[in-house]
């Protein structure tokens, strides 16, 4: 298994976990608690804070995951570029994108 195959794997299961993580938050299934979700002093003080970021932290995993999916697909397929560049940019994708949805989520909550 060569480099680029790997790494794309690995950017699909990354984009997979995004998904994964993001689908109870966004359903509100997951309680206020000090392991899982977004936790800031705001957050845990108010339980409708703590819904309403972790609502929309949800939700732009879920959109980092579907998007860093396309992304990365698109340019396994499509970009002829150098094989380290284009592995290290088809693994950056999916986190620079969840950790984009990240910083929303703390400055709205």
């Amino acid at each position: 298994m060569n480099l680029l195959v790997f790494m794309t794997y690995m950017s699909y299961l990354i984009c997979t976990v995004f998904i994964a993580m993001g689908i109870p938050l966004a359903l509100d299934k997951v309680a206020p608690n000090h392991w899982y979700g977004f936790r800031t002093q705001r957050t845990l003080e108010s339980v409708e804070v703590w819904y309403s970021v972790n609502n929309i932290g949800g939700k732009s995993f879920i959109v980092a995951g579907i998007i860093s999916a396309i992304i990365v697909f698109m340019l396994q397929r499509y970009w002829s570029a150098d094989l380290s560049v284009k592995a290290y940019v088809i693994f950056s994708i999916p986190i620079v994108l969840g950790l984009a949805g990240i910083v929303y989520a703390f400055k709205v909550g």
